[in-house]
């Protein structure tokens, strides 16, 4: 009897692991995807493509940061130091603040939305046009730009933080991504962190 009931034990378990596994992974990306819009949208735009892969990548993040917490909070309630309604309060408060405080200073290649430090490769014609916002060729380069605090990309636009301005640009108008290395790199990479909570808490 425990021979045949073991194959039916298999499909069972394999059936609830898939379920488990959608739900996480849509819990995940549902996550991921607000971050996202929130933070986009302290920036003054939307994300139109819905289906991302970095949204699962960033609502992983986001959990990492949040499960402690959550693990916090339910020992308070069981502790009868906090109820349930100034929970669910820290937990939306988490929900506004991480995307505009926390999100901006983690490295994207972990799932964060630290503006990335590269560089846009253009004709001469569109260089000029940047630089009408103060964007500057590089160093011994007539297509090549300086390195910019690029915030977001998707197939048609890169989101370029200035300063005194937030930029999308159309990306039919770049022919390439590069960087201009140097001990500066470091240290402007900070000041796009900077940059960005900035913008955002505007």
């Amino acid at each position: 009897m425990q021979a045949q009931s073991n194959p039916e034990n298999i499909l069972k378990d394999a059936k609830v692991f898939a379920e488990a596994t959608g739900v996480a992974f849509l819990v995940l990306f549902s996550t991921g995807f607000l971050v996202w819009h929130i933070y986009l949208a302290g920036l003054g735009f939307d994300e139109l493509g819905l289906i991302q892969t970095r949204f699962i990548l960033s609502g992983f993040t986001a959990w990492c940061v949040l499960l402690p917490f959550a693990i916090a909070i339910i020992w308070w309630v069981k502790r009868q130091f906090l109820r349930w309604s100034l929970c669910l309060m820290i937990l939306g408060l988490f929900l506004v603040l991480y995307p505009t405080q926390v999100f901006p200073r983690i490295s994207q290649t972990v799932g964060g939305g630290t503006p990335r430090v590269i560089s846009l490769i253009v004709t001469p014609d569109e260089l000029e046009r940047l630089s009408k916002f103060g964007i500057e060729r590089g160093a011994g380069s007539e297509t090549q730009t300086e390195n910019l605090c690029v915030a977001y990309e998707n197939t048609d636009t890169v989101i370029i933080l200035r300063h005194d301005r937030v930029l999308a640009w159309g990306k039919n108008n770049i022919r390439g991504f590069g960087s201009l290395p140097g001990e500066e790199t470091r240290g402007y990479r900070q000041y796009c962190k900077e940059l960005a909570t900035t913008w955002l808490s505007r």
